[in-house]
């Protein structure tokens, strides 16, 4: 079994808590802990937890009396959870034959602690291994959703859909499925209302997505599309098809997170593999141990490293 790294996230949201509710799954595996045990003994001290590291590896980031600014922006919380994926990236470096589940952050501490550029998780880690095409692929225990624009303005999704950009996310989605269930079918959404009802409600649809998935069809992959995102999710629902193809970031995740709290975010493309909870740092409720630990959960069960 390959070695897992954990990065712990924000030191002040909900990633240190979902931990220490997962602790004892974790005990005696392949897995090295990356974070801050002073904010790891501090969220056991407010929640009355014994932290009992024995059977764990842990790597240490920041100073050993750190106390966490809970439920905000804080350049300190971001130095810390940037130096965890930082000392991540120099240990897969060295062996791409490791799993990464990375713990949420925030973008604006990160910001704050000086990366200016830093946009989340995945275009960072993509960065840094030199990789130009990658996808995120987010998925429930129903089904997953590729997505062929990310974090991006609706004003602007029109310009990034292109032959490219659907070509690659079908085909690093296409990738993905083979390994776990190669017979499945991959279906696409429409990037207009009813599909753009043949050009009238907008030309992208005929023009760019369907000669896309047909060229990929004559190349013998399972896809099928583009179908109207307003009805076709009903066959993830129902567990009929489990691979789908959005468009935009809300199009493809207001389904799949409406029915599940398991929701993970896979990062295809990159040379090892990445796997994060499917949640942000729940600033609103950090400290007050009320974070579930669904998602991370969800993500062991993915690596097998529970059942």
């Amino acid at each position: 079994m390959n070695k897992t790294l954990i990065t712990l996230g924000d030191p002040g949201g909900i990633g240190y808590e979902i931990f220490l509710k997962s602790i004892e799954y974790l005990k005696n595996k392949n897995v090295t802990i990356i974070g801050n045990i002073s904010t790891l003994r501090y969220y056991a001290k407010i929640f009355n937890l014994t932290l009992n590291m024995e059977g764990l590896d842990f790597i240490n980031i920041g100073e050993d009396n750190f106390i966490p600014e809970i439920g905000k922006n804080s350049e300190k919380n971001g130095h810390i959870a940037i130096e965890s994926i930082n000392q991540a990236i120099r240990i897969i470096k060295n062996d791409v034959n490791i799993n990464l589940i990375t713990g949420p952050v925030s973008k604006k501490s990160i910001v704050m602690a000086g990366y200016k550029e830093f946009r989340g998780h995945t275009d960072y880690l993509a960065e840094n291994f030199n990789i130009k095409e990658y996808t995120m692929l987010l998925a429930n225990p129903v089904f997953s959703v590729a997505l062929v624009t990310i974090h991006e303005p609706l004003s602007k999704v029109p310009l990034l859909i292109n032959k490219e950009s659907v070509k690659k996310t079908i085909i690093h989605l296409n990738e993905f499925k083979n390994k776990i269930d190669p017979e499945d079918k991959i279906y696409v959404c429409g990037l207009n209302p009813h599909s753009g009802e043949d050009g009238a409600i907008g030309r992208e649809d005929i023009e760019i997505i369907k000669p896309v998935i047909d060229e990929l069809k004559n190349k013998n992959i399972n896809v099928e599309g583009p179908f109207p995102a307003d009805s076709i999710f009903k066959k993830g629902f129902s567990g009929e098809v489990k691979y789908f193809v959005a468009m935009y970031h809300d199009q493809g995740l207001t389904p799949l997170k409406m029915i599940s709290n398991r929701v993970v975010n896979i990062t295809l493309g990159l040379p090892f593999f990445r796997i994060s909870v499917g949640h942000g740092t729940g600033f609103d409720i950090a400290g007050k141990g009320f974070a579930d630990n669904l998602s991370f959960l969800e993500c062991l069960r993915f690596l097998k490293l529970i059942s």
